[in-house]
């Protein structure tokens, strides 16, 4: 199998944000899934990219260092999320900008632990992180799904993403909190000036249509084209945009978490042939080993 052949899912998350598995199991377990190529895309944190590309070089699998930023269309009033690929480590710029955002959500979770125990629910901000750090390669920022695993653990929720987790955090329940995310275009200057590619993850999920060509101008260098929210509509609709952008370069993933979402697991969906080639690190040495 060639270079352009290769089974690539790059969009995956761990136990460095909102993921159940560690970099290790997740590793593994593309492994077990024949992938040869995986880029694991935690929010807002560059945290797991060393371990991921130390164990998976022992592996035999390609990993392309990923970050997933939390950003905002601030002209519209939307979330657009930003994938960054093939950055140079330690990623000074991404790490600027993403860091309050990771400050800002750990707070926020703390809150609406602190706003379930004034309603009865016995959890607390210690158990949250001991759920939050029960593998190795955990995050240090906490996120709702650890809280609704100490739940499920408690046997007071219905799963997941049932309907306590619906009638808490959803709809104007009484943790439905929000966090002010980047602006978008510094989350692609931040991916550019680490030597990355910024690519627009899964317009067709949060309705990023309108700032595309504006991205472009901004330094966009792709689009998320396959993905588990995206449809025949939405597929037309990213070839469209690279038909008035010939650079761009379409990428793809399952967007896995694990047990804490995803309606497909990893290597479900892979990205199209030869993406793999197309993000090559613009800096081989230093985007591998985090040194200059």
């Amino acid at each position: 199998m060639g270079p352009t052949d290769m089974a690539a899912d790059l969009h995956i998350h761990t136990r460095h944000s909102d993921g159940s598995m560690s970099v290790p199991e997740a590793l593994a377990e593309a492994k077990k899934r024949g992938l040869d190529c995986v880029s694991f895309v935690d929010h807002d944190t560059t945290a797991g990219t060393a371990e991921a590309l130390a164990l998976g070089s022992a592996l035999g699998i390609q990993v392309i260092p990923g970050v997933e930023i939390s950003a905002y269309d601030f002209r519209r009033s939307r979330k657009v999320h930003i994938l960054g690929y093939s950055y140079t480590l330690p990623a000074p710029a991404i790490r600027k900008l993403c860091d309050p955002i990771l400050r800002a959500r750990d707070a926020m979770t703390v809150a609406q632990i602190g706003i379930l125990r004034a309603a009865g629910y016995p959890v607390s901000v210690e158990e949250v992180r001991r759920e939050a750090g029960n593998a190795a390669g955990s995050t240090a920022t906490l996120y709702k799904q650890h809280i609704m695993a100490l739940l499920c653990g408690k046997k007071l929720a219905d799963g997941y993403y049932g309907e306590t987790y619906r009638k808490i955090f959803k709809n104007g329940g009484i943790c439905d909190l929000e966090i002010v995310y980047a602006d978008v275009f510094g989350a692609v200057r931040a991916v550019r000036e680490d030597g990355g590619y910024a690519i627009l993850a899964h317009p067709g999920q949060l309705d990023s249509w309108d700032i595309i060509d504006e991205l472009v101008d901004a330094g966009l260098d792709g689009i998320e084209l396959f993905h588990e929210d995206h449809d025949g509509t939405h597929r037309r609709l990213v070839r469209k945009a690279k038909a008035r952008h010939p650079h761009l370069i379409l990428t793809g993933g399952s967007d896995d978490h694990g047990v804490f979402g995803s309606e497909h697991s990893m290597g479900e969906i892979v990205a199209p042939a030869g993406v793999g080639a197309r993000l090559r690190p613009r800096n081989p040495t230093v985007a591998l080993t985090g040194r200059s």
